[in-house]
């Protein structure tokens, strides 16, 4: 199917990408909006589309509009929440606006449109807000170009650590990866030349991304890393399988580590196994799907136990709550996973847990691992 006609038929991963991001919204909204030094939130749909596909499906802002009516529909008081509709081709932006109106639907926000190149909105996105940066407005970019060549990974790094902006955005992961190898070589042609710049503004010279043979989740995992702009900020990755080994992929930038957990919730909510992405159902069935699934869930605990192993005995001091709590994100696992090692640990004789105003031990199984407890740090973790 051409890029034409994907942009006007919703297809599988297309599905996967905007309900991976309507589920993150969803989470990540609702806890903005019970922050009491919040008073703004502005989300931006950059590349907005039609709003509503040929074979009826839902785009990406109306099911932003769809969570955050349900959203402000449960509070009697809330900060502004302000949708930004953004597409070049006004006529795209129209039928946003026509979708929405035919739906009838009370709208609790405002809703602004603008036709802009997307270069442009984001340069001057990053000029205003490096300017007069407003701690208390939270802004989310939702990214899904016509392409890559749109991004420039230098406005990304100035959105996120200048203006603490919270990214999502969408990538053609198999396009990059195989046409990377052969960027970087002498005689390639001009056509590829905005991916050697894409790749140079990123990775350093020699780095084995421009090589080949590399994997594609190895390449996924090389750029969620450089999202990360040099461990200055947090950053994941969602692949998105497309055909059999043809992956897209969405990536998340932040310096929130409040956003990060929603974002780490929300793979792991709609990829229960392994909390990585979407991949397409088996044509056939595995008459060992059960024992495999098993198996992975095994291996995964074992990763964990062994991360969380390392951490603790890492130190002879004692480790707090809160670095307990943020080393666990990092990896991409939950505390509800570290708790069921935690507790395990625990009723070994392994662990034990003493808070910290008291220097009492803590209950069995309490072991403060949330955002909550993140800033006011409540317990420390003695590894025996």
């Amino acid at each position: 199917m051409s890029r034409k006609a994907a942009q006007k038929t919703q297809l599988a991963h297309s599905l996967a990408k905007v309900q991976f991001y309507q589920t993150f919204l969803n989470k990540y909204l609702r806890m903005l909006l019970n922050m009491t030094n919040i008073e703004e939130v502005h989300i931006y749909d950059v590349f907005c589309g039609r709003g509503v596909y040929e074979n009826g499906t839902e785009g990406s802002a109306l099911r932003a509009l769809h969570v955050i009516n349900q959203i402000l529909s449960e509070k009697e008081h809330a900060p502004q929440v302000t949708l930004h509709l953004n597409d070049i081709c006004k006529e795209h932006t129209l039928s946003v606006i026509n979708a929405i109106n035919k739906k009838n639907e009370l709208a609790y926000c405002s809703i602004h449109t603008t036709n802009m190149p997307a270069e442009q909105l984001m340069q001057e996105l990053a000029n205003k807000w490096q300017s007069h940066h407003h701690y208390k407005r939270r802004n989310i970019l939702f990214i899904d170009p016509y392409g890559y060549k749109m991004i420039d990974p230098e406005v990304l790094r100035a959105l996120v650590l200048d203006c603490h902006v919270d990214i999502l955005l969408f990538l053609p992961v198999s396009f990059l990866y195989r046409f990377t190898g052969y960027a970087f070589h002498e005689d390639a042609s001009t056509s590829v030349k905005p991916l050697r710049e894409f790749i140079e503004s990123l990775f350093p010279d020699k780095h084995p991304i421009r090589m080949e043979g590399l994997g594609v989740h190895q390449y996924i995992n090389y750029l969620t890393d450089a999202f990360s702009f040099d461990n200055q900020c947090y950053s994941a990755s969602y692949h998105l399988e497309r055909r059999d080994h043809n992956y897209f992929s969405l990536f998340y930038m932040s310096k929130s580590l409040m956003g990060f957990e929603k974002i780490i919730e929300a793979k792991w909510e709609l990829d229960e196994e392994n909390g990585c992405g979407f991949q397409l159902p088996p044509q056939m069935r595995d008459l060992f799907e059960e024992e495999w699934k098993a198996e992975r869930k095994k291996e995964m605990f074992e990763s964990l136990r062994l991360l969380l192993t390392n951490l603790l005995t890492s130190t002879r001091k004692k480790i707090t709550n809160d670095i307990v709590y943020r080393y666990i994100l990092q990896h991409e696992f939950l505390p509800r996973h570290a708790k069921i090692i935690l507790s395990d640990m625990q009723k070994k004789g392994q662990l034990e847990c003493y808070k910290m105003d008291t220097g009492q031990p803590a209950p069995k199984g309490s072991f403060y691992l949330n955002y909550r407890y993140y800033t006011k740090p409540c317990a420390v973790f003695v590894y025996k």
